[in-house]
């Protein structure tokens, strides 16, 4: 089952070099040469090195927040932690 093009959020990890890296690997889909928890374990290890990284305002939209996303679950923490960050919720 095709689902189309993702639309890829400036700012996000998928935005960056590194995520489409890891995009491009197809890590979740069957054939992979990881298990569904070794992709899943990478993913986080990216994202909150990324939200760790971040400086500056970010500015994050409440309403496009997913529940039990990797966002929710791993980068917005990092970020709340981070101080090189101000965090706008809008």
């Amino acid at each position: 089952m095709s689902v189309g093009p993702v639309k890829v959020i400036h700012g996000s990890l998928e935005s960056t070099e590194g995520g489409q890296a890891l995009e491009a690997q197809r890590l979740f889909e069957p054939g992979s040469k990881m298990t569904h928890e070794q992709a899943h374990q990478l993913w986080h290890t990216a994202a909150r090195m990324f939200a760790e990284q971040a400086s500056g305002t970010v500015t994050i939209f409440m309403s496009e927040v997913i529940a039990d996303s990797v966002f929710q679950a791993v980068e917005l923490p990092a970020l709340k932690n981070n101080p090189n960050v101000t965090l706008v919720f809008k």
